[in-house]
């Protein structure tokens, strides 16, 4: 799994990482790579060594074959991996797509039953064309690929599509959702800012996405979240990520729109995503007799004490006074723009 920092969502919605494309992806160091590696490291110093044992296949691309290929230890099962100490085997490496499915037809899996419920998966996410392969000019089930349901970098997701044409119904919210983060990708126009995160404005260089865009994102996967999960049992996203998002919308001074409010409206709930602010009530009290002379200072004040507060639920005190002093040069811009006005 990956860090918690590094996870899909937190990334997109949070920071306001844009979707990934084929130039710019993002999502597999942070989400596969990553973590992979710090398993395989964790392991070797426990073990000294580590063989990982792959389903790869040379027939699957001319990319995989030359991969494959350049790995090769010759004479040797065992290929070598980029890590020290650690060595890949792939049993099946010069297996072809209908020889896969031969064996899975005709052989039952070890751990017992069949693999009925395998074939039909592939059937139905291949728009129900599964034949019996019966020599290498019928074609097979297998052209079917199974990824992360969010993956942008394929213009279509057909797998997908298959599987919603074959009865899944349920997974027709996450197609929308896919589809939306397409179109906030390529209209950069509408969805992101001109100014980046380090606050350079290029030209031809868009930004993060603006905070309607993220609390429009946030919006639609609780939507299908609360539509999917009485009857898949599916979480989109986990109540960790919606904490740190919300951490993140304060560093970037984003106060007015709550995770919590947002979940709240969609779930009718009254969950609050920090334990820290049960007493908000009272704290908004004693602020409003405190600031009866400057009565805008409320919610400055506010601001403040919920980076501190967030700060404090992150365990992360690190880079706290840039983020007062960012909420304050803010707050003096908006003073400013009173007095022209």
């Amino acid at each position: 799994m990956p860090n918690l920092e590094n996870t899909f969502w937190v990334k997109l919605i949070g920071l306001g990482y844009p979707a990934p494309n084929k130039f710019h992806r993002w999502c597999t160091e942070r989400l596969k790579i990553d973590p992979t590696t710090r398993f395989i490291k964790e392991t070797t110093s426990m073990n000294e060594e580590a063989i990982i044992l792959l389903g790869t296949r040379s027939a699957e691309s001319s990319n995989r074959a030359a991969t494959i290929k350049k790995h090769e230890v010759k004479g040797q099962r065992l290929r070598k991996h980029l890590l020290p100490n650690v060595f890949v085997y792939a049993p099946i490496k010069d297996v072809t797509t209908n020889e896969v499915w031969q064996y899975l037809n005709q052989v039952p899996p070890p751990w017992g039953g069949t693999h009925k419920e395998l074939v039909t998966l592939y059937r139905n996410a291949n728009a129900g064309d599964c034949p019996l392969v019966i020599d290498d000019t019928t074609p097979s089930c297998g052209n079917s690929r199974f990824g992360c349901w969010t993956c942008t970098v394929v213009n279509k997701d057909k797998s997908m599509e298959g599987l919603i044409d074959n009865g899944e119904e349920w997974m027709q919210p996450l197609a929308d959702i896919r589809n939306f983060l397409i179109e906030t990708r390529d209209n950069p126009e509408i969805w992101r800012d001109k100014r980046r995160r380090n606050g350079e404005i290029s030209e031809n260089m868009w930004g993060p996405y603006k905070f309607e865009t993220r609390v429009e994102i946030l919006k639609r996967i609780l939507k299908a979240q609360k539509s999917i999960q009485e009857t898949e049992g599916v979480e989109l996203i986990t109540h960790q990520e919606m904490v740190l998002i919300q951490y993140y919308w304060f560093r970037d001074c984003f106060f007015k729109t709550k995770v919590s409010q947002i979940y709240n409206r969609i779930f009718n709930t009254k969950i609050d995503m920090s334990k820290q602010e049960e007493k908000v009530k009272q704290e908004t009290e004693l602020l409003k007799k405190s600031c009866k002379q400057e009565p805008k200072d409320v919610e400055l004040i506010q601001d403040l004490l919920a980076l501190q507060k967030t700060k404090t639920l992150m365990i992360r005190k690190r880079g706290l006074q840039s983020d007062i002093d960012n909420r304050l040069n803010q707050f003096i811009e908006e003073l400013k723009k009173t007095a022209k006005a």
